[in-house]
């Protein structure tokens, strides 16, 4: 197994959640309203 790939694709899944929710809150005027 290749744990560069590996914790390179998680980082990337990780990163695009945050850039989601802090766009999610931006976007939302009473505050973060996300989806679980």
């Amino acid at each position: 197994m290749n744990w560069t790939s590996y914790f390179a694709a998680l980082g990337l899944a990780f990163l695009a959640y945050l850039a989601g929710f802090f766009f999610a809150v931006a976007v939302t005027p009473t505050g973060p309203v996300w989806p679980l």
